[in-house]
Formats: structure tokens, C-alpha cells, sequence
């Protein structure tokens, strides 16, 4: 710059920088465009210091073009080997039996597009949910969320720089998922590492590991690739078990906290309650639900003012976030602290936003909705479950919200509605065995329509073959009545 040279070359890369620099994700390669520009300012330098101080500038020189030839040539044998991805991917095809659950994962060095086939039936973990409703489930409602994710998933097959490195980075943020991808991978939440594939770059025998380098640097040619096998159920849900006792304990858990604020505000203690309340804001200022408890303890005490200042700040944190998983990641955080009505509240805005979103997006929350519904009614509470399930109906129709409709209304013993309900849901999809065999019997057992009945049966059977040494009497009794 002094001796005004280069300075296009300064220009251009401080202008290219700034571009990306700016970008939403900031991957490494975004740079390589500055790489020729950079190492001609480098190679100027080294003259100027040659100039100046020759020995150093040869030997600068010389360091220069040895590490970064002989890095290069180490990095190049790379594309000489099998990808670790499909290495592991002939391990899953050779080792795992057919028709085990395997876990996979989303994101772009994903193996669901190696795996996933008629062999062995997948599952999405998806913890993207749990970094985009950060602030917004507790860690207790995001462990829950993993539990119910690792249901009768028997082998997992993960990649390291696909969701691990992420999480276990920013553990203040995201405290649950951390803890659960380093206990997994240590093997102490009842699944075991099987097999470990990942290509070095090499040359003479020196490796450079390069395990801690940004993710999309390795990710796209040489990343880590786990498969894990479960050893038991048990073994899992111990596992589970202790990690939510450890995160109870976890200062990066906001949960105790809440807990206290919570108890306060259902116990009318509005100093303690705002107390609390202000050291959470200041502890974990993340936590968009301390906004949402202020503004609830503001409308109790009648303070319209703050109430609406609160409620805005709860707003402005949901800016630059996935619009659709707020709603479910907040209903969970409030459903895990016994706050039922504001879950049910944030369930009917995401509802109301709904038409909005993407058709994609929309699907989304109608399945995160069923998945919200199903812990509210784990929890015990079944209205709570019955607002989700039709909610998430609403959204986008679906077997599973209208199955779970249909089993609430026959247990409140309302036939006429539970048939319904499983009457949309075959109407989506008329190869559920199960489905007809319920709406079969109910027909005949409680609502007399035995033309219905013999309908529904005789589709059972026909789907299902060894279901009719169960139904014949269903269909015999169905019979007799009709004539």
C-alpha cells in the first residue's frame, strides 16, 4: 500500500470478503475465488523481504512452497481412496440385518441417500428442530423430543460434520443436543460405535488430521462417518435417564430457573416471580420464553405497558428463524412447565400463520404438531393433545393426526365421531389394515351399520390376511344381523 502497489488486488479481495462475509452460512470454500489474488500478494511479499532480508525471505519462501506442495499432494491422494461415506454404506448393506430400524440424519453430507431403501426401513432424527427452537424448548422437551426420535431405532449411522461438530460447538445454546451427540458417540446412551470410516489427507506416512477444521472443508470429501448399533432398550432409556438428571444439573440449563419463575407465577408471587424472571433474562439471554413468563405475569398484575413490551421482544427473537418450528419448539417448552394454556396459545398462532408458510413448511408443522400432541397426552394432558392433533389436521390432513382424533373420541365413547375421523384417515390412505378392522367392528359393535361393517372387514382381511382368524366372528356377527 505504501508504495501503491497491489491495491486492486487489496480491493477486489476486501470487496469479495465484505460479500461473503455478509452471507447467512459462511462456508470455507466461499473463499477459493481469493486464493490466486492472496497468493500473489503473498509471493510479492516474499520478494520485498528477499530485498530486504534475503536469508529470512528464502527460508519464508521455502516453508511456503514445501507445506503448502507437499499439503496439496497429501490432500490430492484423497480422491485415490474409497469416500468414507460409501464405505460405511457397504458396512450398513453387509452388516445390518433386513428390516432393522436404522437412524438417519438431514443436511446436505447426509447418508440417507446411501442408506434409505426397501431393505431396512429409516427414520429421521431431524435435531435441526432443536437448533431452530433454541430459546424456546426447554431441555427437558428437547430430550424428549431425542427419546421419542430413538424409539425402536436399532443402528444409527451418523456423519460427523453433519450435526455433531454444529452442536457440540455451542453448547450455552443448545445445551440438550450437545450433550447428546458427545454421550452417543461416547457410547453411554445404550448405542455402541460399530464402525468408524474417515480418510485422511497422507503423504509418506505423515497424516494430516484434520478432524477440528471447518465443517464444509471436510464434509464434502472426507468426513467422519459413524454407525452405531443399540446393545438394549434398556440400556437406552438408562442412558436417557441419566443425561436428564446430569442436564437438571447443567448451569447451561435454563430449566431450574423456570421451574422457579413458573411456581412463583402460579403461586401469585409477583416480586419473587419478576425476580426470578430478571435474573434468567440476564443468565440466559438466549431464552426468548423469559419474554413470553413477562409478559403473562405483566397481564396479571394489569401493567398493559410492559405486557405488550414483552410480548414484543418475545416477536423480535423469532426474526431470522424457521417460522414454522417456533410454534412447536415453544408449546413444548411451556408443555414440559405445566403452562398448558400459553402452549395451546402458541400452537393457534403457528396455526394461523400456517397458510402462509411454504407447502413444505406447512407439512412440517402439522407433523411437529402430531409430535407435540403425543408428548401433551404422554403428559396427561389429553385435551391439550385433542387441540394439537386437529390443529395439525387443519394444517395438512394426515393418517396419523386423524388415527389419534379417532382413538380419543372411542375412548370419550363418542362411535360416530371416532368413525369419522378413521374414515378420513383410510380416505388418505386406504391400505391401513389396522384402520378397517376398528372401523369394521365399531360399525357392527356400536353403531349397528353392518353393511359398513362387512365393508371395512372384508378390506381388513384383504389387506391383512392374518388378521381373519380374528375377524371371521366380526363378519359372521355382521351377517346375521344384516339378513
Amino acid at each position: 500500500l505504501w508504495r501503491r502497489r497491489g491495491g486492486l488486488l487489496l480491493l477486489f479481495c476486501a470487496l469479495y470478503f465484505a460479500q461473503v462475509g455478509g452471507l447467512h452460512t459462511k462456508h470455507v470454500r466461499y473463499i477459493l475465488p481469493l486464493l490466486p489474488f492472496l497468493c500473489l500478494l503473498a509471493a510479492d511479499f516474499c520478494v520485498e523481504l528477499v530485498a530486504h532480508q534475503r536469508r529470512l525471505g528464502l527460508a519464508l519462501g521455502a516453508v511456503l512452497v514445501l507445506y503448502t506442495g507437499l499439503y496439496g499432494l497429501a490432500f490430492s491422494r484423497i480422491y485415490t481412496q474409497e469416500d468414507s461415506r460409501i464405505q460405511a454404506a457397504r458396512f450398513v448393506a453387509e452388516r445390518v440385518p433386513p428390516g432393522r430400524v436404522i437412524g438417519l440424519e438431514r443436511g446436505g453430507f447426509s447418508m440417507d441417500a446411501l442408506v434409505r431403501g426397501p431393505r431396512n426401513p429409516t427414520r429421521q432424527l431431524n435435531a435441526t428442530a432443536l437448533f431452530e427452537a433454541r430459546g424456546y424448548a426447554t431441555c427437558r422437551a428437547a430430550l424428549d423430543y431425542l427419546d421419542g426420535r430413538l424409539k425402536d431405532l436399532e443402528y444409527i449411522a451418523i456423519v460427523d460434520v453433519n450435526r455433531y461438530r454444529q452442536f457440540a460447538a455451542v453448547p450455552d445454546l443448545t445445551p440438550a443436543a450437545a450433550a447428546f451427540y458427545q454421550r452417543l458417540l461416547a457410547g453411554e446412551l445404550g448405542y455402541r460405535v460399530e464402525a468408524q470410516f474417515k480418510q485422511y489427507p497422507a503423504l509418506f506416512g505423515v497424516e494430516f488430521r484434520d478432524d477440528e477444521a471447518e465443517p464444509s472443508f471436510t464434509g464434502y470429501d472426507h468426513p467422519t462417518v459413524y454407525v452405531l448399533s443399540r446393545e438394549s432398550a434398556e440400556a437406552v432409556q438408562a442412558g436417557l435417564n441419566a443425561l436428564a438428571r446430569d442436564l437438571d444439573q447443567d448451569p447451561r440449563c435454563p430449566d431450574r430457573a423456570l421451574r422457579q419463575a413458573v411456581a412463583a407465577v402460579q403461586a401469585a408471587d409477583w416480586g419473587r416471580a419478576q425476580t426470578h424472571l430478571q435474573k434468567i433474562e440476564r443468565d440466559y439471554p438466549h431464552l426468548a420464553l423469559t419474554h413470553r413468563l413477562k409478559a403473562e405475569v405483566f397481564a396479571l398484575t394489569d401493567q398493559p405497558e410492559q405486557e405488550q413490551e414483552a410480548r414484543d421482544r418475545y416477536r423480535a427473537m423469532a426474526r431470522h428463524r424457521a417460522a414454522h418450528v417456533l410454534p412447536w419448539g415453544a408449546a413444548m417448552g411451556f408443555v414440559d412447565l405445566g403452562l398448558v394454556e400459553l402452549a395451546e396459545e402458541a400452537l393457534t398462532e403457528g396455526t394461523l400463520k400456517s397458510p402462509h408458510f411454504p407447502p413444505w413448511a406447512a407439512r412440517d408443522l402439522a407433523r411437529a404438531y402430531v409430535l407435540l400432541a403425543n408428548y401433551a397426552y404422554d403428559l396427561g394432558y389429553e385435551p391439550l393433545a385433542w387441540t394439537a392433533y386437529q390443529q395439525s389436521s387443519q394444517i395438512d390432513p394426515s393418517t396419523a393426526a386423524y388415527n389419534r382424533l379417532a382413538f380419543l373420541a372411542f375412548r370419550r365413547e363418542n362411535h360416530r365421531l371416532a368413525v369419522e375421523f378413521w374414515g378420513r384417515s383410510v380416505h388418505l390412505d386406504d391400505d391401513q389394515a389396522g384402520i378397517h378392522s376398528n372401523l369394521g367392528q365399531v360399525y357392527a359393535q356400536h353403531l349397528g351399520d353392518y353393511a359398513r361393517a362387512l365393508q371395512h372387514l372384508g378390506r381388513a382381511i384383504q389387506l391383512d390376511p392374518k388378521q381373519r382368524q380374528d375377524l371371521i366372528p366380526w363378519v359372521e356377527m355382521a351377517r346375521r344381523n344384516l339378513d
